[in-house]
């Protein structure tokens, strides 16, 4: 039993909002990153190492991105997270615009291990409602509005 469950017996990280969930390490939803080593195994453990706070919006070499015209404009943060046994460094980029109330958000993965990995699944964000008392807007073709329920949501045209 992990430590932190003698500690806090009513915690479970099935039912914590966590900012960056990963597979296999006691949530059972749908993980924002999932990797897998040599020997087949997809379990990681990342843990936080640092963070760094700079002025500016770091562009996103090879994709398309929001930007600051000048480096007052935003600040960035930086969360390192590592999972020791395999050497992966994670960094969450977390961007707030002076201006607008607007964040932006995205995701670093660097493997400092001596063994390949395999990236199978990234995503910039995964969030956790309390409940379901919130409210979907998207803009496709037209504006939908629609309440949010349990499960797995994506908006995606093609």
């Amino acid at each position: 039993m992990p430590q932190s469950s003698r500690k806090y017996p009513n915690f479970s990280l099935s039912t914590a909002p966590l900012e960056y969930p990963a597979y296999g390490n006691g949530d059972f939803r749908h993980p924002a990153y999932q990797v897998q080593l040599v020997n087949g195994t997809t379990v990681t453990d990342l843990r936080y190492t640092g963070h760094r706070i700079s002025k500016g919006k770091p562009g996103l070499p090879g994709l398309p991105s929001t930007y600051a015209e000048a480096d007052d404009e935003a600040d960035t943060v930086d969360i390192v997270l590592k999972d020791e046994l395999t050497g992966l460094v994670v960094t969450l980029k977390y961007t707030v615009f002076r201006h607008f109330n607007a964040m932006t958000r995205s995701v670093l993965f660097h493997n400092e291990g001596k063994e390949p990995l395999k990236l199978l699944r990234a995503l910039s964000a995964s969030v956790d409602f309390p409940d379901d008392r919130f409210d979907s807007l998207s803009f496709t073709d037209r504006i939908q509005m629609n309440g949010i329920s349990q499960g797995t949501r994506s908006q995606w045209k093609a």
